[in-house]
């Protein structure tokens, strides 16, 4: 990071983090209207892993029932 931000390629160090979000910024001071939607929590201040995201590979039981928040099925009326 320090290399880009000598070089010019980038001004702040929490941009070079978050190229996403600095894209979108630079964009809008150019004076396009920019949006962004964050599904996969990529500027999240606690980053979800790549193996609970994506993969499957560490499951959580306490969220994978009626009363935890990630029981996600069709309910009765």
């Amino acid at each position: 990071m320090a290399a880009l931000i000598k070089s010019g390629a980038e001004k702040f160090v929490k941009s070079g983090r978050f190229p996403k979000l600095a894209r979108c910024a630079t964009l809008a001071r150019m004076g396009c209207v920019t949006f962004i939607y964050d599904m996969e929590g990529y500027a999240d201040a606690q980053q979800i892993g790549m193996g609970v995201a994506h993969r499957l590979q560490k499951q959580r039981a306490h969220m994978n029932s009626p009363d935890g928040w990630g029981f996600i099925r069709p309910r009765p009326n």
